[in-house]
C-alpha cells in the first residue's frame, strides 16, 4: 500500500512540474507575442501619396499615412487624398514599407464627415497582409501604438525619399480620454491619446499594445494656453460602419490584449 501512495505521488509531482513548465513558457513569451503582433502590423502600413502630372513630369503634391483592411485595400484619411477628388491631374499612389515602389491607386470610398477614404491599389503582391481590428472598448490609461509617415520625421527629405519603400515610424503613449465629438465638433466617437503624431500620420492606424487596430488617427491639436499636444483618432466603431457600408470585411479580434501583469 505504501509503494501504492508513492508511485501516485509520483505521477501528482510529474504533472505539477509539466504545469509549471508550461506556465513558464507562457509567462516568457507574453511580452514577445505583444511586440510581435505590432511588428507584423507595422508590415501593412503604407505611405498614401498625391501626385502632380504636370508637363514637365510627377511632382508629389502632398502625403499621409494608411493601413491594408483587405486584400489591395487601404484605408485613410479623406484630407490626405481631397485633391484627388477635386482636381483631375492629381492622381494617387501607396509606397509600402518594403519591396515594390509606387502602387497605383484609386479612391472606392469617401466620406469627408468622418475624415474616412478607401482606396484600391494595384500589385504588391502578398507582401501587404491586411491588419487585424479590435472590436473591444478601449479604456482610459490603456496602452496605444501610432503608426506611420510623420513629417516630423522627414525633414529635408526630397521627393523622391517619400516615393521610396521605407518602414513606417512608431510612438506609444496611453489613451487620454475618449470623447463623443472629434475637434471639428462633429459627433464623431474618438479616442485622444498621447502617442505624438504629426502632419503626415493623417490616416496611419492606433494600435492597442497587442497590434490591432483601435483608431485611425485624424487631428493633432494642442491646449490654447498650456500648448498640451494630444493626438486624436476616428474609433473603430465609425470606421467599420464605414468598412460595411462600401461592402468590405476586415479581419476583427474581439479579445482584450492582456497587459504582462495579466
Amino acid at each position: 500500500m505504501l509503494g501504492h501512495l508513492d508511485q501516485g505521488g509520483d505521477l501528482l509531482i510529474r504533472k505539477l512540474v509539466r504545469f509549471l513548465a508550461a506556465a513558464l513558457v507562457l509567462a516568457l513569451a507574453g511580452p514577445a507575442v505583444a511586440q510581435t503582433s505590432i511588428d507584423e502590423a507595422e508590415r501593412s502600413i503604407v505611405r498614401v501619396v498625391v501626385i502632380l502630372e504636370t508637363a514637365e513630369g510627377r511632382m508629389l503634391y502632398g502625403s499621409g499615412s494608411g493601413f491594408v483592411v483587405a486584400p489591395n485595400l487601404v484605408v485613410t484619411n479623406a484630407h490626405v487624398v481631397a485633391p484627388a477628388r477635386q482636381r483631375p491631374e492629381y492622381g494617387i499612389a501607396v509606397v509600402p514599407p518594403s519591396g515594390e515602389g509606387l502602387l497605383t491607386a484609386r479612391i472606392i470610398a469617401y466620406s469627408p464627415l468622418t475624415e474616412l477614404a478607401l482606396l484600391e491599389f494595384q500589385g504588391g503582391g502578398d507582401t501587404l497582409e491586411p491588419v487585424t481590428i479590435s472590436t473591444v472598448e478601449p479604456h482610459t490609461g490603456d496602452g496605444v501604438v501610432a503608426l506611420g509617415y510623420p513629417d516630423v520625421d522627414y525633414q529635408g527629405a526630397t521627393g523622391a525619399d517619400l516615393l521610396r519603400p521605407t518602414p513606417p515610424s512608431r510612438t506609444s503613449g496611453q489613451i487620454a480620454s475618449l470623447r463623443d465629438r472629434a475637434p471639428t465638433g462633429d459627433a464623431i466617437p474618438t479616442i485622444n491619446h498621447q502617442a505624438v503624431i504629426s502632419s503626415g500620420s493623417s490616416g496611419g492606424p492606433l494600435l492597442d499594445e497587442c497590434g490591432r487596430v483601435i483608431g485611425v488617427n485624424s487631428w493633432h491639436v494642442s491646449g490654447a494656453d498650456t500648448r498640451e499636444t494630444r493626438g486624436v483618432s476616428t474609433r473603430v466603431s465609425q470606421l467599420l460602419q464605414f468598412l460595411d457600408e462600401a461592402g468590405v470585411s476586415p479581419n476583427l479580434s474581439d479579445e482584450r490584449c492582456l497587459t504582462f501583469t495579466e
